[in-house]
């Protein structure tokens, strides 16, 4: 960003006006695919529009992003809320009258912070978010869906706000109806992936996903142990396996 304005300007020397047309130019840009951003991901906050800006993470750039979302929020472009000590950008889809929408802002964000790294570590053929998911209604609706190739990815992330037994339950819905969820999504195998924002709870669902199938079908992951300003941590070996208690990366065979 800094390098193409630099550069911007050093061509507009000597122009009357040119410099500052320049400069005007790079901020309408750059407001448009922050906006673009918002639209895309729905929930975002400084932090990780610095991550998608290719901005480092140092607190000039933490307090930039800050202030870039908080003007264009206050020109009607997105909303912003502040909740439990977190500022989020939230797309104007996104009603916040709803006391039921402004429950799940940290759980939509967490999908948009894993959802932007894989975007950014790996071309997906198709991807389903979980507002299309919703639409598509069904008995399982994940929180989103990626395909690469003919193998699914099917990715729940969890708060951890839910009552525990509600995560083996989804679970053994996904090994129940593998073969309808197959032909639905057009793939010959899938998995499905628990992002937990809690820790102390990856171990768990590790132990309660062991006698669901074999046990393969699953990843689960922490997701501190993947950065948004380094988005190939996510293809990783950061995903334990309920099968063998290994660790395995995000597109690997879990029996080899």
């Amino acid at each position: 960003m800094s390098t193409a304005f630099l550069e911007n300007k050093e061509r507009n020397k000597g122009v009357k006006g040119g410099s500052w047309q320049a400069r005007r130019a790079f901020q309408q840009e750059r407001d448009g695919m922050v906006i673009g951003l918002v639209d895309h991901y729905e929930v975002l906050t400084r932090e990780l529009l610095c991550a998608l800006l290719d901005w480092q993470r140092t607190l000039p750039n933490l307090k930039m992003a800050e202030k870039l979302l908080r003007r264009l929020g206050s020109q009607g472009h997105f909303h912003q809320i502040a909740q439990d000590g977190m500022t989020y950008a939230v797309t104007l889809s996104i009603s916040l009258r709803k006391k039921h929408e402004r429950k799940q802002l940290a759980h939509r964000f967490m999908g948009a912070r894993r959802s932007s790294t894989l975007d950014r570590a790996v071309a997906c053929d198709e991807k389903r978010t979980g507002r299309m998911l919703w639409a598509q209604g069904g008995t399982i609706v994940p929180d989103e869906f990626s395909r690469i190739g003919t193998h699914g990815l099917f990715f729940e992330d969890n708060v951890g706000r839910d009552h525990f037994a509600n995560i083996p339950a989804k679970s053994a819905l996904y090994f129940r109806d593998r073969a309808y969820l197959k032909q639905l999504y057009g793939i010959d195998s899938f998995q499905v992936i628990w992002n937990s924002k809690l820790v102390s709870r990856v171990a768990k669902i590790v132990e309660a996903l062991q006698g669901i199938g074999r046990g393969s079908m699953f990843l689960v992951c922490h997701e501190e142990t993947f950065s948004p300003f380094d988005p190939l941590s996510i293809l990783q070996p950061i995903f334990h396996c309920p099968y063998d208690h290994h660790m395995h990366r995000l597109l690997e065979d879990p029996y080899a």
